[in-house]
């Protein structure tokens, strides 16, 4: 394509590769680079089903739908450019070396599949994280958000292993309202729990009597299943529940659950201020 700044770039020793388009790859979600935007014709393409973000730091990030962009006012030269693939679809694995405050062990690790719901959001959270480069950053945000999880609300290993379906629900639900501010959406998640046995313990583990808990689980949930209620919480004076983390977020959302309101699950020692559950959005 033939443009005067084309030819001014050719003069001066400078090469324009043209428009800034997508440089999504077939199997690629979302990809982010930082580009020198010289380099370009001031025109941004973007293609059918896709969006991209432009960068610039101190909060100047601008957001544009599939469609041809003159690239205007633009305050420096380089700049984090964010191509999103919309309503695509991440599956990827996950694994967490998980050790209660009793000191038991447990190795958790399965699949995860996420939905881009909102492109506008995912792209803000994409470019808030400094690590994010492709859809391999998911399989590393699924892993810390199941970590946070479970370190913040100190579920024992016990509990994990010995009632598995209900704590594998749990996590889909808690995963859920964790992932629904950054614009994605969970659709179903699987999960493998094996116990972490030292070797010094192994000959009493072989023991064991063969009512124990079996070595290793696993199991797919997926977005149809019921939601387990497992939070309790005080409201006038009386105890209510119990209630899934779902129905919790649809109170705060409804402001009928305050920030100072008190909750109780199963695990924690104590009522708590409904604020200390980082599970649930408050935005």
């Amino acid at each position: 394509m033939f443009t005067w700044k084309n030819l001014l770039n050719a003069l001066r020793g400078e090469k324009t590769n043209g428009p800034l388009s997508s440089f999504l790859g077939e199997e690629d979600l979302a990809v982010c680079q930082t580009i020198n935007l010289k380099r370009y014709e001031p025109t941004l393409i973007v293609p059918k089903k896709q969006c991209a973000t432009i960068d610039q730091g101190a909060d100047n990030a601008k957001f544009y739908p599939a469609g041809e962009h003159a690239l205007k006012d633009l305050a420096q030269d380089k700049a984090k450019v964010l191509f999103i693939r919309e309503g695509a679809q991440y599956q990827g694995s996950w694994q967490l070396d998980y050790q209660d405050h009793f000191n038991e062990r447990l190795a958790l690790s399965g699949e995860g599949t996420l939905l881009i719901s909102h492109c506008d959001q995912f792209a803000s959270n994409c470019l808030a994280d400094p690590e994010f480069r492709d859809q391999q950053s998911l399989q590393r945000w699924l892993s810390k958000a199941i970590e946070h999880i479970l370190r913040n609300q100190r579920i024992p290993c016990q509990d994990i292993h010995a009632k598995n379906t209900r704590f594998a629900q749990f996590l889909r639900d808690t995963l859920a309202i964790y992932f629904r501010p950054k614009g994605l959406t969970l659709e179903n998640l699987s999960l493998d729990i094996q116990a972490v046995v030292d070797e010094r313990e192994q000959s009493d583990h072989d023991a064991a009597s063969e009512e124990a808990a079996p070595a290793s689980t696993h199991m797919v949930i997926t977005q149809k299943t019921t939601p387990e209620k497992l939070f309790y919480r005080i409201f006038r004076g009386q105890q209510q529940g119990p209630l899934s983390a779902v129905e919790v977020q649809a109170l705060i959302d409804d402001g009928t659950l305050r920030r100072h309101d008190l909750l109780w699950h199963k695990g924690l020692s104590a009522w708590s201020k409904a604020e200390t559950f980082d599970v649930f959005d408050w935005s």
